[in-house]
């Protein structure tokens, strides 16, 4: 009995060791497969976890040049005979060289699920491979502006999602098509997905002025602010104001072009010292505008010019602090410059007519020099006017004009009085 008990307790002990062994057995396979998994994957450079889903791409083309004149006329000196450029008039400028690049882009719309229960919409921007002829350089451009094109040629990433955010469209279908997925992949849970609803609206700013034809509608801005704005009939020097700091961006109404084709607009542009232009096009809301900016670099400024359909001419300009400064916003300058359009309405010309009233008084003021130490008028007379309010707390107009002219004469009376006792007590 005693045999019998020790022979079922040595099998019991075997089946026991046998067991451990399997265990280890199988728990060592499954260790050195996962090591060798991992062994093989040391070739793997990324490992991407797939939590979104794009439902849209939208293909287009980025385009910009950049054009460098010719400062001294040395270029142009080398081809046209010594007898024939002295017809050139003093103001011809001449292009030195120019750098140019279209660049394909494609912008995905779709919604991220990494937190499964809100599906988060997304814009997300791929670089398609880019040809060789689709780059050209004529002439030459001057390394120092480099750093001016690089930042040009960044902004594709912006006028990627400028295209691709200019219709509800894009959003509706997405929605829809979202829906629809979730409905196939998840059944049992898709009642308790939110899918984020989107409206373009949220990608722009909208300023309203009370310039009846002329729109303002932005891709939102990283560093500028909106500071003051047109928004009733009372004239103001500018018409929209953004601020970053000690830096400022103005819109303003220049002059009637007697020319209104867009494209007689790099007419206005051409460069002296210091100065580059670059020309792209901006599309908003349908309308296709060329656009021409001018970058001094010398006083760190960047304008753009704007003309509506029925001829007049309206005038972007940043004034930055620095060199820095410029470079890093000039993104947000081209976004407002892009935002800027007119309908085909004509014009209301009342801030046309007043803003001549009171240049035609501000004239008559300088001309009779009936303030001290004003500066002479030129472009930037609106910035003086706003001196001028502070210090008479109103604008130019007839009856200041003559109350002004009343006070010069009490002056120039009092001075007459003043020299003629010195003479007498001399």
């Amino acid at each position: 009995m005693i045999l019998l008990n020790n022979r079922k307790s040595m099998i019991r002990f075997y089946i026991i060791m046998l067991s451990v062994l399997v265990v280890i057995a199988f728990a060592g396979y499954y260790y050195l497969t996962k090591l060798k998994v991992y062994q093989s994957s040391l070739n793997i450079n990324k490992v991407e976890e797939i939590d979104t889903f794009y439902t849209r791409s939208i293909y287009g083309d980025y385009y910009f040049r950049v054009i460098d004149y010719d400062k001294d006329r040395s270029i142009i000196k080398k081809f046209i005979n010594d007898k024939i450029y002295p017809f050139f008039d003093e103001g011809t400028v001449f292009v030195n060289g120019y750098y140019s690049e279209l660049i394909p882009f494609k912008v995905a719309i779709g919604y991220d699920f990494s937190v499964l229960s809100k599906a988060r919409f997304t814009l997300k921007n791929f670089d398609l491979p880019e040809k060789g002829d689709l780059v050209t350089e004529v002439g030459t451009v001057s390394e120092d502006n480099n750093v001016y094109i690089n930042q040009v040629k960044n902004f594709r990433e912006v006028y990627a999602k400028i295209l691709a955010t200019q219709d509800q469209t894009y959003f509706e279908q997405s929605f829809e098509d979202i829906q629809q997925m979730i409905r196939e992949f998840y059944p049992d849970i898709n009642h308790s997905i939110n899918v984020e609803k989107i409206d373009k609206s949220i990608f722009y700013d909208s300023i309203k002025t009370s310039i009846n034809n002329l729109n303002i509608n932005h891709f939102k801005l990283n560093y500028f602010k909106l500071t003051q704005v047109l928004n009733q009939k009372d004239w103001e020097p500018n018409i929209a104001t953004w601020t970053y700091g000690d830096s400022d961006i103005t819109f303003k109404y220049r002059r009637k072009e007697p020319n209104k084709l867009l494209r007689n607009l790099d007419e206005l542009v051409k460069s002296s010292n210091n100065e580059i232009v670059i020309n792209t096009i901006s599309i908003n809301s349908e309308y296709i505008v060329p656009l021409y900016f001018k970058i001094n670099k010398q006083y760190h400024t960047m304008t753009s010019y704007h003309m509506s359909q029925d001829g007049y001419l309206y005038v972007l300009k940043m004034r930055a602090d620095s060199t820095k400064t410029l470079i890093t916003t000039m993104h947000d300058f081209i976004k407002i410059a892009m935002g800027i359009y007119f309908d085909d309405k004509s014009t209301d010309k009342w801030y046309i007519q007043q803003q001549k009233e009171i240049k035609k008084y501000y004239s008559l003021i300088l001309e009779e020099k009936l303030m001290e130490d004003l500066p002479e008028l030129d472009e930037g007379w609106a910035n003086q006017i706003v001196d001028f309010k502070s210090n008479n707390g109103e604008y130019p107009n007839e009856d200041l004009y003559e109350n002004l002219k009343k006070e010069k004469e009490k002056k120039s009376m009092r001075n007459k009085v003043k020299n003629y006792f010195y003479k007498i007590t001399d």
